[in-house]
C-alpha cells in the first residue's frame, strides 16, 4: 500500500511535496501531494518528494497528481513554466481545468471546428494570416489538452 502525506506533521513529512498550481485568474490548487506528472516540451515529467531543484516550461496538456488523501486529479492546462525547489512544485499556466468540470462533446466539436477553420487558412495561404493561424493552433492545443484528461 501507499504510503499517505495525512498523518505526517508538516515539519516531517517523507512521502509528500508541495504544489501550487496557479492559472492567471486564480490559485488552482494548493496542498500536499504525493506525485506530480506534468506535460513539458519534450514529454512528461513525474516528480517525486524529494525531487532535485529543477525549472522546465509546460506545454498544453494532462497534469495529473495523486493527493494527501492517495485521490487522483486531472487537470487539462495550458502553456506556462514548472519550477521544483525545496519539496515544494510551482505551476503558473495560462489555463487550467479539472478534468470533472469538460464537457467532452462540446470540446470535441470546438477542436474540430478549429481543424477545419486551420486547414482552410492553409488552403489559401497569405502571410498576413499567421498570427491568425497561430491564434487558431493554440486554441487548438488548448481543446486537445482537455480532451485528453476526459474519460
Amino acid at each position: 500500500m501507499a504510503q499517505n502525506c495525512a498523518h505526517w506533521s508538516k515539519a516531517h513529512n517523507p512521502y509528500c511535496m508541495y504544489l501550487r498550481l496557479i492559472s492567471v485568474d486564480r490559485i488552482v490548487f494548493e496542498g500536499e501531494v504525493a506525485s506530480v506528472r506534468a506535460p513539458v516540451s519534450d514529454g512528461q515529467i513525474a516528480v517525486l518528494p524529494h525531487h532535485e531543484p529543477f525549472a522546465s516550461t509546460i506545454v498544453p496538456g494532462a497534469l495529473v497528481f495523486q493527493d494527501d488523501t492517495e485521490s487522483m486529479h486531472a487537470y487539462a492546462v495550458g502553456s506556462g513554466v514548472l519550477r521544483v525547489e525545496d519539496d515544494t512544485v510551482s505551476v503558473l499556466v495560462d489555463m487550467a481545468e479539472h478534468a470533472v468540470n469538460i464537457n467532452t462533446e462540446a470540446t470535441l466539436s470546438r477542436k474540430n471546428a478549429l481543424e477545419d477553420e486551420i486547414q482552410k487558412l492553409r488552403a489559401g495561404w497569405e502571410p498576413e494570416n499567421s498570427e491568425i493561424l497561430m491564434e487558431l493552433e493554440d486554441r487548438r492545443l488548448r481543446e486537445t489538452a482537455r480532451l485528453s484528461v476526459t474519460v
